[in-house]
């Protein structure tokens, strides 16, 4: 393919015909599925999910991150 055969001048923003991706094909072909969650939404979705928990008043349910931090408050005390 020479350069007369082009439709336009290659240069900045304008790729020879033959580095373009063609019709229908991705870039990243073997790149993130879809629907795969990151690390936030997996450790936000967990720390949301009820749990029961035994106190001095009787059982009660509680998100996880709140039990988290019950326990880190009770050793911190308690030496």
């Amino acid at each position: 393919m020479s350069n007369d055969d082009l439709p336009y001048e290659v240069g900045y923003g304008k790729p020879p015909h033959f580095g373009k991706f063609t019709k229908g094909q991705s870039g990243n072909p073997k790149g993130r599925p879809k629907g795969s969650k990151n690390f936030a939404t997996v450790v936000l979705r967990e720390c949301r999910q009820r749990v029961r928990v035994n106190g001095p008043r009787g059982t009660r349910t509680v998100t996880k991150l709140e039990a988290a931090m019950m326990q880190i408050g009770t050793q911190a005390c308690c030496c």
